[in-house]
């Protein structure tokens, strides 16, 4: 039954003028600088925060071992020994959910 609504859903795209798609894309672009670029903002701050010091000055290779999640292990390491300290994680998940974000609506009618 999923499989028949997502071949629905994926044959039913409605196509919008370039004017509605630029639109949508500048409001995913908003969108995902808003949540990547935030600073001391909700709850989870200092759990990111501490997070991403953990990854400082470790090898490479331990960015794997870490826990289940390799890709975001990987971010935080590159933003806690390279550039973007916390921001680049953030981006980088922000950028994911705007573009999904930015796909659905294509879908919607």
């Amino acid at each position: 039954m999923t499989l028949l609504a997502i071949q629905f859903s994926a044959t039913q795209k409605r196509s919008l003028t370039s004017l509605e798609n630029a639109a949508l894309f500048g409001t995913c672009i908003l969108l995902c600088t808003i949540l990547g670029l935030r600073y001391r903002v909700g709850g989870d701050w200092n759990t990111y925060l501490e997070y991403n010091t953990d990854h400082v000055g470790l090898p490479f290779i331990s960015v794997i071992s870490l826990g289940n999640d390799p890709g975001y292990n990987f971010f935080n390491w590159l933003g806690a020994n390279f550039v973007g300290g916390v921001i680049l994680p953030n981006l980088v998940a922000a950028a994911i959910f705007s573009f999904g974000l930015y796909k659905f609506c294509r879908t919607l009618p």
